[in-house]
């Protein structure tokens, strides 16, 4: 997984070197940036799973509370 991060960001980093040398505006590098950051999304997706949207943390404090934080 983390090798084909790795070839992925390179990739991604020559393109937009070479786009920025091209001339092509400020736009269009962000606009690549960000669709090759949803590439690199969808690979960890497919390899770890879907995040949880939520979670609920539980902890014990030093005088034995328990707190809990649902977000």
């Amino acid at each position: 997984m983390n090798e084909i991060i790795f070839y992925k960001l390179r990739e991604a980093t020559a393109t937009i070197r070479a786009m920025n040398e091209d001339g092509k505006p400020v736009a269009a590098l962000r606009e690549y940036k960000n669709e090759m950051m949803k590439t690199i999304y969808r690979i960890l997706v497919i390899m770890l799973g879907e995040p949880p949207k939520k979670f609920d943390l539980v902890f014990v404090t030093r005088r034995r509370n328990f707190i809990m934080n649902q977000g």
